[in-house]
């Protein structure tokens, strides 16, 4: 499909706000040292610690596009006020990676590596119906819903409190958007219309009151939040700034596509 003048004009724009806001990075975390052994995922992701002694989960390099996802995931997530952890970018020492003593480490590419700020005392566990009941985890699962229905999730994990009233979290959104870390340019111009995520949606049975949050949040959210939330991931993760690009274009079609969609869904009076 050829793009018109008006859509070219705007691609030109988010590229000139988007080269802005990637030459003036946040100041990344220093990460002191590595704790316990990697976790036995695809990415070995590794618990880490700051100088603050603040805990994260990281991700480096060597996991190649799946922390651009995580970290613009976890970014949107936060502007729709889902539960996700914190991201932040974390600055990784090649002595950390490199130490004799320790070389179950040696495969973590040094440089900048996506960090999630550790979520204390939850366990895993992937059956949304064991706690989907709680009333406090309703308007939670609304707000996943809305971000997995509009970034397009595959792999849901999710955590839990282990104390009541056991609030989820979602965390690891590496194979999000279309094809996952895989993902081509067009891939997302080629990816179907977005709406609720089919999953959550199925089990949680929302009433309209329920997901008024999540959906005003979406709807308040600023062309120039998505920006800095695409612009956020390092250039030495690979993304160019064409896909950034259509990494916006997508983000800003799905937002309508999802509103409209939820809006037909309440007009016709039934649950969603």
């Amino acid at each position: 499909m050829t793009a018109s003048p008006e859509d070219l004009e705007q691609h030109d724009r988010w590229e000139a706000e988007l080269m802005k806001l990637m030459a003036m990075p946040d100041e990344p975390i220093a990460i002191q040292s590595f704790i316990d052994m990697p976790m036995r995922t695809a990415s070995k992701p590794v618990r880490a610690i700051d100088i603050s002694a603040r805990i994260y989960i990281l991700k480096g390099m060597q996991a190649g596009r799946q922390i651009f996802n995580d970290q613009v995931v976890a970014q949107l997530g936060i502007l729709l006020g889902a539960p996700v952890a914190q991201p932040f970018i974390a600055d990784v020492d090649a002595m950390l990676t490199s130490d004799p003593d320790e070389p179950q480490f040696s495969y973590f590419k040094p440089g900048l590596a996506h960090a999630s700020l550790f979520i204390p005392a939850c366990e895993d566990d992937r059956d949304i119906r064991r706690y989907q009941g709680q009333p406090e985890n309703r308007d939670r699962f609304a707000r996943l819903s809305v971000l997995y229905g509009w970034v397009g999730a595959a792999d849901r994990q999710f955590i839990y409190k282990k104390q009541y009233p056991s609030h989820v979290y979602s965390v690891d959104h590496g194979n999000f958007f279309p094809q996952g870390p895989e993902w081509t340019i067009e891939d997302l111009i080629q990816a179907p219309e977005a709406m609720l995520d089919p999953e959550i949606t199925k089990i949680c049975n929302f009433e309209e009151a329920e997901l008024q949050g999540a959906i005003t949040a979406l709807s308040n959210l600023s062309e120039h939040k998505i920006l800095q939330a695409i612009a956020r991931p390092p250039t030495e993760w690979g993304i160019t700034i064409k896909e950034r690009v259509v990494v916006v274009d997508y983000l800003v079609r799905r937002r309508q596509e999802l509103l409209q969609s939820v809006a037909g869904s309440i007009s016709k009076g039934g649950r969603t």
